[in-house]
């Protein structure tokens, strides 16, 4: 597992399949620009701009499924690109607290 922190010079960071995202992600299910984090302000909002949609599961609450929308991530979880939490090959976690 990496860890990548958000960086302090970026607003956006892509992530999908495509060697020029921000975030590579290696999953069959994921599209080459599959989804981006907007950082606004001390808030970071997940978009999804697929075609197999985003699993997010945030902690305590259960899995949801965002299709061509966004959730802003809030204390700690886990998303993954076209496929469910539990299933993912590769898995993004999320600390926002």
């Amino acid at each position: 597992m990496r860890t990548i922190g958000f960086p302090r010079d970026k607003s956006v960071l892509i992530l999908g399949r495509e060697n020029t995202c921000d975030i590579v992600v290696q999953e069959k299910t994921a599209s080459r620009l599959h989804a981006r984090i907007e950082r606004k302000g001390v808030q970071y909002v997940l978009v999804d701009e697929s075609t197999n949609g985003t699993y997010v599961a945030i902690e305590g609450d259960r899995e949801v499924l965002l299709r061509r929308d966004s959730v802003m991530l809030r204390g700690r979880g886990k998303f993954a690109l076209g496929t469910s939490t539990d299933t993912a090959v590769v898995l993004i976690q999320f600390d926002c607290s």
